[in-house]
Formats: structure tokens, C-alpha cells, sequence
């Protein structure tokens, strides 16, 4: 005979194991798909557009939150500007000495603001007893002048070129102008004592020389007489009128030329024609003009 007693936890064990089992398969049966899908074939065309990307969106995105009100921070106050100064501020070159003025005179000629100036005097045979006399005037006038300018001194006389002319080192062919400083001076000066006047009075080259050198004032110191009619003529005129053009507007001219005839007057008006077409101005001298300096 069966003991039930016995039989009663067997028969529960094998209820619940099959409970477990069943509930198993069942959990299988509802996860696992009924039958499988066919993958549907992958086809690549170039015709058609490709799909537009989808934007993109952040999942943890929120709105913009407004910064918070920071404290005010009030500008530091400046200072008052100073009163306006009523006290005349000096001119930057207050205590610069001023440019000097140039003032030349030679006789009874005299140029203003002339930086650079040309001597022709005349040292042919009809100045000979006068020539001493005009070496101490030329001394006046080269001694006046100012460090800063320039000058050169042309000679009337029969000579290569029809006339002499100072030369210092480097030598030149042409006149040229040479500073104003004492050791030159005093070099011309000199040239001058050696000087021994003769020949005839030809101001055709001199004056046409004079005026290439292109200074600001030339004085012309000559004592023309019948024998030197023959320059009293257009041609020479003209051509100096060529070398110191008037402006086209204003009718000045680059060089001024003040003329002094010696003595005498001349059988001409060249040497004033002359003078009045190149804004100087023409003086008739006497002897006495010229002795007014007494001569080394």
C-alpha cells in the first residue's frame, strides 16, 4: 500500500517544476518573432537627390537663460581742465639770431637781398689812372659782404677771352662764384694789387659771361668811350635779354644789373639802355665819386 504521507511532497515538487517549465516556454514563444523578415536589398542610384539631412537636435537643449543684472560701475570722475594760460608763448626760434639781410653796395650802386653778386669793372687802358681808386672801392664792397654770400669779380681787358676774371682753386675755365669767407676775400684782394691795367674796353664776352653765371645783382663799372661805339648794338642787347629773360607775368628778371659809367659821359646810352632793361639802375660818375675812398 502507497504511503500518501510520502507521495504528497514528491507530487508538489513535480506540480511546481512544471509550472516553472511551462511558464518558460512561454516567455520564449512572446520574445522570439514568429518567423524572420526578409533584409530588403540595398539599391544605390545616382539620379535621384540625395535625402536631406535631418537637423539636428540636442535632446538636453533648454532655452537661454538671461544673464543676471551685474552691479553698475559708475566712471571715475576727471579732473577740471586748467584756465586757458594768458601768458604769449615765445616763437620756437625766439632765440635764433635772424637771417641775415643782405645789403651790397658797390659806388653808387646798391643791390638788396642779393645773395650772390658779380663785379665787371673796368681795367683797360682809358681806366688807368683811375684803377686804384676802384680797387679800394671793390675793397669796400668785398669786405661788407656776409660769410654767407658769394661773388665774383670780372676784369675789362684785352685778353684771350677779352677779359680776366678770379680764379681760385679748384681753377675754372668759366667764372664762377666763390664764398664770401675772409681767406677769399683777402686772395682776390690780392689778385687785384697785381693787376696792371691796358688794352681796350670789349664788354661783348664779359657781359654775356656775367650774366650765365646767373647771380642776383652784377655791377657794371666801365668807362666806355668813342672808340667803343661798336658795342652799342642790338645784337648784344638782344642776346643778353635772351640770358636773363623777363617773367612772362610779372616781367621781372632773374639777375638785376646796375650800370656806372666812369668819368665821363659816354657818346651812348648802352650802359643806361642796358641798366633799364634789367630793373637796375645807371649812375654817371665823377672823380670825386671815386676818390671818396681813399685808395691803398
Amino acid at each position: 500500500m502507497i504511503d500518501r504521507a510520502r507521495l504528497a511532497p514528491w507530487s508538489l515538487s513535480v506540480v511546481l517544476h512544471a509550472v516553472l517549465i511551462v511558464g518558460s516556454l512561454f516567455v520564449v514563444w512572446t520574445v522570439l518573432p514568429s518567423e524572420e523578415t526578409p533584409e530588403a536589398p540595398v539599391v544605390i542610384s545616382f539620379d535621384d537627390p540625395a535625402p536631406a539631412a535631418a537637423p539636428l537636435t540636442r535632446s538636453d537643449d533648454a532655452a537661454p537663460q538671461p544673464a543676471p543684472d551685474l552691479p553698475r560701475v559708475e566712471p571715475p570722475a576727471l579732473p577740471a581742465a586748467p584756465p586757458p594760460s594768458t601768458t604769449t608763448a615765445p616763437p620756437p626760434d625766439a632765440g635764433a639770431p635772424p637771417p641775415p639781410r643782405y645789403e651790397t653796395t658797390f659806388i653808387a650802386a646798391g643791390a638788396s637781398g642779393a645773395r650772390e653778386v658779380v663785379y665787371v669793372v673796368d681795367a683797360s687802358g682809358s681806366a688807368i689812372s683811375s684803377f686804384p681808386y676802384i680797387v679800394a672801392r671793390l675793397r669796400d664792397s668785398l669786405t661788407a659782404l656776409h660769410p654767407s654770400q658769394r661773388f665774383q669779380i670780372l676784369l675789362i681787358r684785352s685778353a684771350s677771352s677779352g677779359y680776366d676774371f678770379l680764379r681760385l682753386a679748384p681753377a675754372s675755365d668759366t667764372p664762377v662764384l666763390v664764398d664770401a669767407i675772409p681767406e677769399n676775400i683777402e686772395r682776390a684782394l690780392a689778385w687785384l694789387d697785381t693787376v696792371v691795367p691796358g688794352g681796350r674796353s670789349d664788354l661783348r664776352a664779359v657781359l654775356s659771361d656775367a650774366m650765365r653765371v646767373r647771380a642776383d645783382a652784377v655791377f657794371v663799372l666801365a668807362r666806355l668811350s668813342s672808340a667803343d661805339e661798336a658795342i652799342d648794338d642790338d645784337a648784344l642787347l638782344n642776346e643778353l635779354d635772351s640770358l636773363n629773360p623777363p617773367h612772362p607775368r610779372t616781367g621781372a628778371r632773374r639777375t638785376t644789373l646796375h650800370a656806372m659809367q666812369m668819368l665821363d659821359a659816354a657818346p651812348s646810352r648802352f650802359l643806361q639802355t642796358l641798366a633799364e632793361a634789367h630793373s637796375g639802375d645807371y649812375h654817371l660818375l665823377t672823380l670825386d665819386d671815386l676818390r671818396s675812398s681813399t685808395p691803398r
